[in-house]
């Protein structure tokens, strides 16, 4: 078992490189559209209007300095009154995909800086292209990852069907049968959903304690959000509207949840508890 564990954790300093790394505010950015800030407010509302954009850059001196949205703009005025960018605003290009989250958190669109200057945007609207999703979905696959490790180390010989629905453990032999007909080999854990998986994990008061979750209803609560947004993921379905919660959750663990934290400090734990007992023997 404490093999086990420090093989994941000399590899989680890797992955999550590969998490912050991997991907990059360019693969969702599109170009911010300008116009000088002495351009008549009938020329960017028809630019706004005809290019479905939310927001336009407004250029002083050849530079983008600032914005308008399309209740800034007056009738018979010009884009001289313009927002300027807020720190929280802006990301430099080389930024993460959690940056990106992290700046979406606090509004709905964030500013790119190329070489120092203010070049792209992005909405929460970008955050469904493919680079997003497949992001999203590679730190859900390391929880299922995790869950299986710990319920295998936790529950070794099959322990876990005792506490778990006959009717789940019944499914998950349909699939194995199905799977073995096919002739691909698969132990019964493996069959099981994603969210049995994680059920087992949260099953007993003390492992909740030690994943920090207060309850078992906050247990279901994220279990429900992580499978709707691992379903819609998979299944090509909008996520941001729907999945937002369970997003910026997976963004504020992301360490946790590559390195295993919690889930080697559980297994430790136990194992801890366990080894006296078998001492007094």
């Amino acid at each position: 078992m404490f093999n086990s564990i420090q093989q994941r954790f000399s590899s989680s300093e890797r992955l999550l490189s590969l998490f912050r790394q991997g991907f990059s505010v360019m693969d969702l950015a599109e170009p911010l559209l300008s116009l000088d800030k002495t351009a008549p407010s009938s020329e960017a509302q028809k630019l706004m209007s005809d290019e479905e954009i939310t927001h336009l850059g407004v250029r002083q001196n050849g530079r983008v300095v600032g914005y308008v949205k399309m209740n800034d703009l007056l009738s018979d005025g010009d884009l001289s009154r313009f927002r300027e960018f807020a720190p929280s605003e802006l990301l430099d290009d080389t930024a993460g995909l959690n940056s990106v989250l992290d700046c979406l958190v606090q509004q709905d669109t964030a500013f790119v800086k190329i070489l120092g200057v203010v070049s792209c945007v992005i909405r929460r609207r970008d955050l469904e292209k493919p680079p997003m999703r497949m992001w999203l979905y590679g730190i859900i696959s390391l929880i299922e990852m995790n869950v299986t490790w710990a319920v295998q180390e936790l529950y070794p010989r099959d322990a876990w069907i005792r506490i778990t629905a006959p009717t789940r453990v019944e499914k998950a032999q349909i699939l194995q049968d199905e799977r073995k007909r096919r002739g691909q080999y698969a132990d019964l854990f493996s069959c099981l959903q994603f969210s049995d998986k994680l059920r087992i994990l949260i099953k007993e008061t003390r492992h909740r304690e030690l994943l920090h979750i207060k309850s078992r209803k906050e247990g279901e609560r994220l279990i429900k959000r992580l499978e709707t947004l691992r379903n819609n993921i998979a299944h090509a379905q909008p996520i941001v509207d729907d999945n937002w919660d369970a997003i910026k959750t997976l963004n504020e663990s992301i360490e946790q949840i590559v390195s295993a934290k919690n889930v080697r400090e559980l297994i430790q734990k136990i194992q801890e508890d366990i080894e006296p007992q078998h001492w007094g023997r």
